[in-house]
């Protein structure tokens, strides 16, 4: 399993930050606000294509190479 890069991207008072955690998946991110006194805070955690409408930059999409079979047990 390859590394999942840190990636901040910053569009007037909103800043996108990539999860670089695998939990929900390579293409998660958190969602931040600039406050009024200039710190972002952040507001929610969203899927890639979800998140991707708020800016204009290009966020980066991890292909999902996992191929994860559940089945219950009995």
């Amino acid at each position: 399993m390859s590394k999942i890069e840190y990636c901040e991207v910053v569009e007037d008072n909103i800043k996108a930050v990539k999860d670089t955690e695998y939990f929900g998946g390579p293409n998660m991110w958190h969602l931040h606000i600039k406050t009024n006194n200039g710190w972002f805070e952040s507001l929610q955690w969203m899927s890639v294509h979800s998140i991707q409408r708020f800016f204009t930059t290009k966020l980066p999409v991890y292909k999902d190479m996992s191929s994860i079979k559940y089945e219950l047990e009995k």
